[in-house]
């Protein structure tokens, strides 16, 4: 049966193509969900439209990605993590960290754009390959600084050794209270 595919369809085409598939795969995958129209004289006009729309929405995706490539071109992002004195950072810098940093300033990228082979596990700078889209990539460079760490205590415990107590109420508060 030959079909006109609505949208893309890994394996069989791209959104508007004309292909040839079995016809029980037709009417009980594709058909019921919507996914191709049966290719008839009246449906011609509409495979045109749908390739010249698919056209369109590509070149609008190339164009957005390429306006966020811009932004990045000239970014550079700096991480201030804890770090050994050797340099080991204590947790990581991910992709979805370095995927929130971007869109915290601004820039729409989504973590599964960010090719990062491994997360980044100690300080110094890194390149960090961006695929906005596969004919839009840019590289990144981020910089990875260790902050000081307070002096940990005899005990190994880093930071107040005792936390502060709270005020208690005094006898005239109390009655205070529970008079309103």
């Amino acid at each position: 049966m030959r079909v006109i595919l609505l949208e893309e369809i890994e394996g069989l085409g791209a959104k508007g193509d004309l292909v040839d598939v079995s016809d029980g795969f037709a009417r009980n995958r594709l058909l019921p969900l919507g996914s191709v129209v049966e290719d008839t004289p009246g449906n011609a006009s509409l495979a045109e439209k749908l390739r010249r729309a698919a056209v369109s929405e590509e070149a609008q995706r190339v164009e957005a990605a390429t306006a966020v490539a811009v932004g990045l071109e000239s970014l550079d992002l700096v991480f201030e993590e804890r770090a050994q004195e050797d340099g080991s950072l204590y947790g990581a810098v991910t992709a979805a960290r370095i995927a929130q940093e971007l869109q915290a300033r601004g820039l729409d990228v989504d973590e599964r754009h960010i090719k990062l082979p491994e997360p980044v596990k100690s300080t110094g700078t890194r390149s960090v390959r961006i695929e906005l889209h596969p004919e839009v990539s840019v590289d990144l460079a981020i910089l990875v600084a260790a902050v000081d760490v307070p002096e940990a205590d005899e005990e190994g415990d880093v930071g107040p050794a005792e936390e502060p107590a709270a005020e208690q109420p005094s006898a005239e508060d109390a009655e205070a209270q529970t008079a309103l």
